[in-house]
C-alpha cells in the first residue's frame, strides 16, 4: 500500500542534471511514508503500487481570531503554533490554508489533463503569497518579542526557549520555501514540455532521454523537501 506524503512538496537545492544518476529506493530510508521516485529506462516510476494516491479532503473554512496572549511565555510558544504545536484549523489560517492550495499539486492528474495542471501552478502562487504573510507575521511577533525581553526583563529559561523557537520557526520556513519551490519548478516543467511526456501508472514516461533525468532529479529533490517538512509535527504533510 503507498504510504502517502508525497507532496511535494521549497532553497536552491537543485540536483545537477547529468548522465549518471543513481536510483533513489522507495520508500525513502529517513521517511518511510515519502515514496521516492526511481529511474528506469523507459521512465520514472513514483508510486510503489499501481493504485493512484487519494487526496485528503482541505475544505474551505471560516477562520476565527485567537485570543490576544499577554504572557511572555505564550507569546514564545505562539511563534511555533502550527509548526510543531497543535491548533485547531480554524486558528492555523496560514498553515491550513498552504495545505489546502498545495493539496492538488502531486495528484497524477497533472500528467493527463493540462487546465489541471494550469490550476496547481494558480494554486502553488497562492500558496507562496501565502507563506509570504505567514512570514511578515513572524517577522513582527519576533521583532516585538525582541523589545518586550528586555523592557520585562524576561527570565534565563524563557530567553532560551524564545532562542529554541525562534531557530526553527526560521528554520521552517526555511524549509517550507523550499519545498513550494521545489513543486513550483516540477509543475512549470511538465507545462512547458506538453506532449513530451506521457503517464502509465505508476510510471511517468519521457519521449527523450534528457527530460526524464531532468524530471527525475527535480521530482527527488520534491520528496527530500517533503521529508524535511514532514518533521515539524504540527504541520507533517499527509498529503502526496
Amino acid at each position: 500500500m503507498f504510504r502517502h506524503a508525497a507532496i511535494l512538496l521549497l532553497s536552491g537545492m537543485m540536483i545537477a542534471t547529468v548522465p549518471c544518476v543513481v536510483k533513489a529506493q522507495s520508500p525513502s530510508d529517513d521517511d518511510p511514508t515519502v515514496i521516492m521516485p526511481r529511474m528506469e529506462s523507459d521512465g520514472i516510476l513514483i508510486d510503489d503500487d499501481l493504485t493512484p494516491p487519494v487526496a485528503p479532503r482541505f475544505v474551505e473554512i471560516q477562520y476565527l481570531k485567537p485570543k490576544e496572549l499577554s504572557s511572555l511565555t505564550e507569546r514564545v510558544s505562539k511563534l511555533i503554533y502550527g509548526v510543531d504545536i497543535d491548533v485547531a484549523p480554524e486558528y492555523d489560517m496560514y498553515g491550513y490554508e498552504i495545505r489546502r492550495y498545495m493539496v492538488e499539486v502531486g495528484n497524477p492528474q497533472i500528467y493527463k489533463d493540462r487546465d489541471f495542471l494550469k490550476k496547481q501552478i494558480i494554486n502553488v502562487r497562492k500558496a507562496k503569497v501565502v507563506l509570504k504573510f505567514w512570514q511578515q507575521d513572524i517577522d513582527q511577533q519576533m521583532k516585538d518579542l525582541d523589545m518586550e525581553m528586555d523592557k520585562q526583563n524576561a527570565s534565563s529559561s524563557i530567553r532560551t526557549a524564545y532562542r529554541q523557537n525562534k531557530t526553527k520557526v526560521r528554520s521552517f520556513m526555511v524549509d517550507m520555501t523550499a519545498w513550494i519551490d521545489s513543486n513550483e519548478r516540477l509543475i512549470n516543467y511538465l507545462y512547458s514540455r506538453e506532449d513530451l511526456y506521457y503517464l502509465d501508472y505508476p510510471k511517468v514516461g519521457f519521449i527523450r532521454p534528457p527530460e526524464r533525468i531532468e524530471y527525475y532529479n527535480m521530482l527527488r529533490v520534491r520528496q527530500i523537501n517533503l521529508i524535511e517538512i514532514r518533521k515539524y509535527r504540527a504541520f507533517n504533510l499527509m498529503v502526496y
